[in-house]
């Protein structure tokens, strides 16, 4: 019986062996496999991001003229002819400084108060205003709206208010448009052993001790 006994279990650990060696190997690859995809996915976006920043800073100029033809009333300023001056395609935006939108090319944003929804922004709204040069955001996602967004900001000359410029709507680069669920879905097809993944968006504004938390 001891024997007998002894031979099962070498003979299980000898069988069990290569299973678990067998799911190490499989779990490293999902895993090369996830990192490798998102990397090439950043990548692309942050190609992407970089040549809209350019476009977006062209834009200003423009629209300092224009704020400097105003006397410095955003209630006089011709955005519209500023925007088809710019080529048509990017809105925008002067906000004063409650973080409120007084004057747009989209109607639908006029008079939002960034305060009352986005405590956080409006003080990056607030150094902003008070500082100088070109401050562009990161493209984001609107997953309600399925939408991506980009918007870029630069303070008046008199500090009074900020200007911006958005695009709505973009088309996302062809690496980054790659469906992440499809991945996940190869990837469980390939691991029998994947219990779950979870994925963290990393690239969002609030942040508690340096946590995304919205």
């Amino acid at each position: 019986m001891i024997a007998v006994s002894g031979l099962i279990g070498i003979s299980y650990l000898s069988t069990n062996r290569p299973y678990e060696e067998n799911a190490e190997l499989v779990k490293l690859q999902s895993e090369n496999n996830i990192i490798s995809h998102f990397r090439s996915k950043e990548e692309a976006l942050r190609y992407y991001d970089e040549s809209l920043n350019q476009q977006m800073e062209r834009a200003f100029p423009a629209f300092l003229e224009e704020y400097a033809r105003a006397g410095g009333d955003p209630a006089v300023m011709d955005l519209e002819a500023v925007k088809q001056e710019i080529g048509g395609e990017m809105e925008l935006y002067v906000i004063d400084d409650s973080a409120t939108i007084i004057a747009t090319t989209y109607p639908q944003e006029l008079g939002l108060h960034f305060s009352e929804f986005a405590p956080y922004f409006a003080d990056y709204l607030a150094g902003i205003r008070t500082s100088t040069g070109f401050f562009p955001d990161r493209i984001v996602g609107d997953k309600s709206a399925g939408e991506v967004k980009k918007f870029a900001y630069m303070p008046t000359p008199d500090h009074r208010y900020i200007l911006e410029v958005g695009f709505s709507n973009l088309t996302t680069p062809t690496g980054y448009r790659y469906n992440d669920e499809n991945l996940i879905r190869k990837v469980k097809q390939s691991n029998p052993y994947l219990e779950n993944v979870r994925i963290f968006d990393s690239t969002l504004r609030q942040r508690i001790n340096d946590t995304p938390v919205e």
